[in-house]
This record gives structure tokens, sequence and C-alpha cells, in this order.
């Protein structure tokens, strides 16, 4: 397992950075700095101690995706029963057990509540709101 290392923030990484949050995608800021493609770019920054995260379009320290990962994991909760928890609270009032469960692709029957139950969802879903 490789040790973390803390992100070195250079003069590149500054300008890349900088520019993903201008709207600029790795291939226009790879030409920008006259490399092959964004592969070059994305292990440059790598290398720095970035990792690239998918859902922002923007490369963010390496070390807190790691610490993202580990917080999760300790919660002591089964990882997919975790999700679906958060996915709960993000929705708030407007949440739909069908849509949530149709999200995280468990099967939606007539006794869908009971597949729930079966797999502790909802022992750990009273847990969380009684909390």
């Amino acid at each position: 397992m490789k040790a973390s290392m803390e992100p070195i923030y250079d003069q590149r990484v500054t300008e890349t950075l900088a520019g993903l949050m201008e709207g600029k995608t790795r291939k226009e800021l790879a030409e920008t700095f006259e490399l092959a493609n964004w592969r070059s770019l994305d292990t440059y920054l790598r290398r720095k101690g970035f990792t690239w995260d998918s859902h922002n379009q923007t490369y963010i320290p390496a070390v807190t995706k790691a610490d993202t990962i580990l917080d999760e994991l300790e919660s002591g909760a089964p990882f997919k029963a975790e999700m679906i928890i958060k996915r709960f609270e993000e929705m708030g009032d407007d949440s739909d057990p069908r849509t949530i469960a149709r999200e995280f692709g468990l099967k939606i029957t007539g006794s869908w509540v009971n597949t729930w139950k079966v797999s502790s969802y909802c022992g750990i879903l009273e847990r969380k709101t009684m909390s």
C-alpha cells in the first residue's frame, strides 16, 4: 500500500486548478502546457499528490479522498447501507424509498420492505433516525 503524500502546489498545479475552476477541460489545459495529451497532465498531478474527482470535475488532494473513504469505513455500518442512509438524508422530506431502492439496484417487489429488513437496512435506518 502506498504511503499518502501531502500535495505539492507548484505553478503548473495552481494553474491547472484555476483553469478547471474557469471551466476549461483537461485536454485544453494539456494543450496550454504543451503536453502530449490530458493523460500526461493527469500523471503529473497524481505525482504531485492529487487525484481526479469525477463528481466535481477537478483535482483534489489524494489525502482528502483517502480520509473520506476511511471515515466511511469506520462508521461501522455496511458500506451500501451507509450510502443508502446518506441518500435518504440528502433527499430529506422528499425521499421516496422505492426510488432510492432502484438507485442502489435493490429489487422492488410487493414485499420490498421485507427484503430491506432481511438485509438489516431497516434496523440501520431506525438507529440513524433515532440518534
